[in-house]
């Protein structure tokens, strides 16, 4: 149940915001201020299941 109260309206947007933010944290994500405001996240993604496939090795030394 959400309890309304006058002049509160952002509290549920920001909490929910907030959460958002720890979750993009959590994934080593790189946040920045845009010049509107705005919340700019940048993400790397990093191939891991594959790294010790030894035919995936073997075309990488045929490269």
């Amino acid at each position: 149940m959400i309890d309304y109260h006058l002049g509160k309206a952002n509290v549920v947007a920001n909490t929910l915001s907030r959460k958002s933010l720890f979750a993009l944290k959590e994934m080593n994500t790189h946040l920045s201020l845009g010049g509107d405001g705005s919340i700019i996240a940048k993400l790397r993604a990093r191939l891991s299941c594959k790294k010790d496939d030894p035919k995936l090795l073997a075309k990488r030394e045929l490269i």
